[in-house]
């Protein structure tokens, strides 16, 4: 009769598993390089082992799924982390966010056009420079979610879990010409 009533909680806790596995949301990320040696690079991750792991990693000023600018102590390719500390990021971004939809850089050049923009609920960043082209696409509610910890800190486990509202179209997509990269999230399990 144990046995039984085990093996019975067993299947009903494995069978509500895999239902949620199977309803859970996936980031992909797909490279693929151009040329008769070109590799064809494909990550799909599911959005709740992200949300489950992240938390756990501690790494400089990454605690708890969130980032203490505070805690930082090196530059990211030339951007200062330490004269970021004293920008009221939230203030900045509140003031962003509650323009209309405008175009807020523009570069027209012979050889790269640049265009940063807001259009209803993204901020959207393109740039092409020959056959070269990168396609950003932010959905507001994410950054937003990013900024929504204590002062001084990004709360990365709340823009995942935002970003999870977003599997309509693809979040990053840059073609260079000989190579893609597409970064996009959905409910299948792999990349097309």
């Amino acid at each position: 009769m144990i046995r039984k009533g085990v093996l019975t909680g067993l299947v009903l806790a494995l069978t509500a598993t895999m239902a949620l596995a199977g309803s859970d949301l996936w980031i992909h990320v797909k490279v693929d390089e151009g040329g008769r040696h070109g590799e064809k690079v494909r990550v799909n991750i599911p959005m709740s082992l992200v949300m489950e792991v992240l938390p756990l990693i501690r790494h400089e000023g990454l605690r708890d799924g969130k980032v203490r600018l505070s805690e930082l102590h090196h530059e990211i390719d030339d951007l200062d982390v330490e004269g970021l500390k004293d920008l009221d990021v939230r203030a900045l971004w509140d003031a962003v966010r509650k323009l209309d939809d405008a175009e807020f850089v523009t570069v027209e050049g012979d050889d790269e056009n640049v265009r940063v923009y807001k259009e209803g609920n993204f901020m959207l960043v393109k740039v092409e420079d020959g056959r070269d082209r990168v396609n950003i696409r932010v959905p507001l509610e994410v950054v937003g979610a990013l900024f929504s910890g204590e002062p001084g800190e990004l709360d990365l486990l709340a823009a995942i879990k935002t970003l999870g509202n977003y599997t309509d179209g693809d979040l990053v997509h840059v073609e260079d010409g000989h190579s893609t990269v597409r970064i996009w999230i959905d409910d299948r399990n792999q990349s097309d």
